[in-house]
């Protein structure tokens, strides 16, 4: 799954389904931007951008790690991406 998001460009279009009600979303990506770990990710993305304002640095890395491995991330690295809905 973290090999196929490096493979994610800038313009390419992205259809994410909410697994409860299967409504589709189509997305244009509108950004790429890596980073060598989540921490350092965290560090540079405003808080509102990811929904998570009121959490603090220690609780999303927590809530990564229950998802990604840190052995993961050492060899992937992280992807942030940019999106625009697709109307």
């Amino acid at each position: 799954m973290i090999k196929k998001r490096q493979l994610i460009n800038k313009g390419d279009e992205i259809v994410f389904t909410n697994l409860t009600t299967k409504e589709m979303m189509a997305v244009t990506v509108t950004e790429i931007k890596r980073y060598e770990s989540f921490k350092a990710m965290y560090e540079q993305i405003d808080k509102k951008l990811m929904d998570c304002e009121n959490d603090s640095l220690e609780e999303m890395l927590e809530s990564t790690y229950k998802i990604y491995t840190k052995e993961q991330e050492k060899e992937w690295g992280t992807v942030a991406i940019g999106i625009e809905v697709i109307k």
